[in-house]
């Protein structure tokens, strides 16, 4: 079973780079590739560890909410190198989202179909 056949709801790509930020450092994780109710894929240039907990800030284009961000907690699950050299694919879970922030996600998506 591919991890297409476990998720609950369809990944849509976003159609320009936004930046997922851990909130715990106040360091960029990477660009958001696409995501869901329930998880997200980034491109990152960080090695970033499979398995571990993040508080994640994620920016918003101006038609969702700009100068605002979603926030949330996330699991990183899967990690994989890309073709781009230097950078990876990184596989994450939602784990700990409020209502207001599922609802930003929600019109992030609208917004990407």
């Amino acid at each position: 079973m591919n991890i297409e056949d476990r998720r609950k709801h369809p990944r849509t790509k976003v159609g320009r780079p936004l930046k997922v930020n851990d909130s715990d450092r106040g360091e960029p994780l990477g660009n958001l590739v696409d995501i869901s109710p329930d998880g997200f894929m980034l491109l990152s240039a960080e090695p970033i560890e499979v398995n571990r907990i993040f508080q994640v800030s994620l920016e918003l284009p101006e038609q969702v909410g700009a100068g605002h961000a979603a926030r949330f907690g996330a699991e990183s699950l899967w990690r994989e190198p890309s073709n781009d050299p230097g950078k990876c694919w990184i596989g994450f879970q939602i784990i700990d989202i409020s209502h207001e922030n599922v609802e930003k996600i929600h019109r992030l998506i609208e917004e990407c179909l």
